[in-house]
């Protein structure tokens, strides 16, 4: 809620905090409305840097096939929208930066589907301005 969140940011702002990662308890994308009513909300704190952690399964498939798969309403304008609000970064949850452990990892209970070429989907965050990141999870042990 909106309240809960202003405390948690006047806490961090307190702290010296000056980044706010958001992240979701599945994959964010997935409810755009509500990344653009918690960016709104992050606008009176100023945060210096705003991160999005998220697969970016439909970012990577707008990237290379021109339209989201999942949420429809994942588009360029969305994403420009969302860098105007100060979002800076978006950190890439990956199992690895090649394709298989990928398609494995995020895909598997839909085989049919392909996992967006990596590359392409970075390239593309940077042409629309954003910092690509990757938040690296390890699955296996070592």
């Amino acid at each position: 809620d909106a309240e809960g969140f202003h405390d948690a940011c006047r806490f961090a702002k307190t702290g010296g905090t000056t980044s706010l990662l958001m992240m979701g308890k599945g994959e964010p994308t997935l409810y755009p409305d509500d990344i653009d009513t918690y960016l709104d909300l992050a606008a009176r704190w100023e945060f210096p840097s705003i991160e999005l952690q998220t697969n970016a399964l439909d970012i990577g498939w707008l990237a290379n096939d021109g339209v989201a798969r999942d949420q429809k309403a994942i588009t360029v304008e969305r994403l420009q929208r969302w860098r105007q609000k100060r979002l800076r970064t978006i950190a890439i949850s990956v199992a690895d930066v090649v394709h298989g452990p990928n398609q494995e990892t995020f895909l598997h209970h839909r085989p049919k589907e392909q996992y967006p070429d990596l590359g392409t989907t970075v390239r593309f965050l940077h042409a629309l301005g954003f910092l690509p990141g990757f938040q690296y999870r390890a699955y296996q042990t070592l």
